[in-house]
């Protein structure tokens, strides 16, 4: 049996755990009340989160994107990490608007602390989140530290400042946001078909380059009705915000949502 510790030394006894996932090729997952455990399998790869990287992570203090709190160790050698536990929690689409445009105040706060450290989100997806009333980003997955090498072929000067490293990592950052949100809210809706989730991703991306932003917590506070839930909101939105013209919704659903 595995000797497991954290930074404290203090001993995990992996039998006391419960197992929460052993699907997928990183990590086997358990948890207590309190805190996920998470342990590399063999064959991990330490590409995006080697020691010193979850040793950076786990020192920035967030609220809503979860980083590592512990580093977990067995023989001197880095096994795995510790994460906040959230209990599973509610549809989103039921809660008010209101309670939302809160936690994506909270969340812009987070995506502020992390990008002026260099820290880019990579692994976004409805799959780590869980929306409890609260909006948790549970486990961003892999991240680029200080990396923008990939980024530069959309940008004539290569020669970059750090500030604008900074603003370039901050702009990554609020489009996963942004793009998490879509998901969300309008593709895992079953009130919205493809030809509306084109037009509503259209007018957002209007909105934005309209008031030159990058996130997209303005449209929600102008255009969507805070009182109401959020799947009455989105549907108010539509009503009086898009324009659907009946032939290019026939043409584009037959297009592209064929059976």
């Amino acid at each position: 049996m595995k000797t497991i510790y954290n930074n404290k030394k203090e001993i995990i006894d992996l039998d006391k755990l419960n197992l929460l996932s052993n699907i997928g090729s990183e990590v086997v997952v358990y948890n207590d009340e309190k805190l996920v455990y998470k342990i590399f399998k063999d064959n991990y790869s330490f590409e995006h989160k080697d020691e010193s990287s979850l040793n950076l992570l786990s020192s920035i203090n967030t609220s809503r994107i979860l980083m590592p709190i512990s580093l977990l160790y067995e023989d001197d050698k880095l096994v795995g990490y510790t994460m906040q536990y959230i209990i599973q929690g509610i549809n989103i689409l039921e809660d008010t608007l209101d309670n939302l445009l809160n936690e994506l105040l909270i969340i812009e706060e987070d995506i502020k602390r992390i990008s002026k450290l260099g820290i880019r989100l990579i692994d976004i997806n409805p799959s780590n989140t869980i929306y409890n009333g609260n909006l948790y980003l549970v486990d961003p997955g892999n991240y680029y530290i200080n990396d923008v090498n990939d980024l530069l072929v959309y940008y004539e000067n290569t020669e970059l400042t750090e500030e604008d490293k900074e603003r370039i990592i901050l702009e990554w950052n609020y489009e996963k946001i942004n793009k998490l949100l879509h998901q969300l809210l309008f593709m895992n809706n079953s009130d919205i078909d493809f030809y509306m989730l084109r037009k509503i991703i259209e007018f957002f991306n209007n909105e934005k380059k309209k008031n030159n932003s990058s996130f997209e917590l303005n449209v929600y506070e102008q255009y969507f009705d805070k009182n109401l839930r959020i799947r009455d909101s989105i549907n108010k939105f539509i009503k009086e915000n898009i324009v659907v013209d009946e032939e290019e919704k026939k043409k584009i659903l037959n297009l592209f949502c064929r059976k």
